[in-house]
């Protein structure tokens, strides 16, 4: 009944209780109420027609698929707590969540490129999420797009880097302490951008780096 009365709060569904049973008198006999069935509201119907939603069940497995064998625990983990904030309308611990995915999937972008010489500096001091995030987009954007592949891995991987500023901007504004107000659908817009383009940073410059030597490992 837990994980019903969560859809209901949710508001995927809304319940459809029973007529309640009568006594001799014709009045209404003691008793439960009980549910009969439940029926999808719209915004249900939206969750049932997008297969990358966060409150699908398969939102975290999609994202492992996507993402290929190098992705690290703690992006999971992170990306995993975040859809578990939204489920209890923690909206901006959820924000939080997911910008910590993506600068730990940056952090680890940028030591690829290092590993693989299109990075010249190691990554030593650089805690900034935004400084990462500059060098690494200035190193894709020396990709060569001599073929039509190259071009489309090159606008893949710019399309990645611009979903990771703005879940880096989305997750400032809601660290900061003041009236501004962060809603579900933002945060849902958050996590599927998250779920759909980080996974390009796993599976292009991360894989080529690791059949290169590279080791990925976990933040410690």
């Amino acid at each position: 009944m837990a994980a019903l009365w969560s859809l209901v709060a949710g508001g995927v569904v809304y319940p459809k209780f029973g007529t309640p049973h009568k006594d001799h008198n014709s009045l209404p006999a003691p008793g439960p109420v009980m549910i009969d069935w439940v029926v999808l509201t719209p915004y249900g119907e939206q969750v049932i027609a997008n297969a990358d939603h966060p409150l699908r069940s398969t939102f975290i497995e999609r994202f492992k698929e996507r993402s290929g064998p190098h992705l690290t625990d703690e992006v999971v983990t992170r990306l995993d707590d975040a859809v578990e904030c939204q489920d209890r309308s923690l909206l901006r611990a959820a924000l939080a969540m997911v910008g910590l995915a993506a600068e730990e999937t940056l952090r680890i972008t940028y030591e690829a490129l290092f590993h693989l010489k299109e990075i010249s500096k190691p990554l030593g001091e650089r805690t900034q999420a935004k400084d990462v995030l500059r060098d690494v987009r200035k190193a894709v954007d020396l990709w060569p797009e001599k073929k039509s592949d190259d071009a489309d891995r090159k606008q893949r991987l710019l399309l990645a880097l611009g979903t990771a500023e703005a879940i880096r901007v989305a997750r400032n504004k809601a660290s900061h302490p003041g009236a501004r107000m962060t809603d579900n659908e933002e945060v849902e817009e958050v996590l599927q951008l998250a779920a759909r383009h980080l996974p390009v940073l796993w599976r292009i410059p991360i894989a080529k780096a690791v059949d290169a030597g590279f080791t990925v490992e976990n933040k410690d």
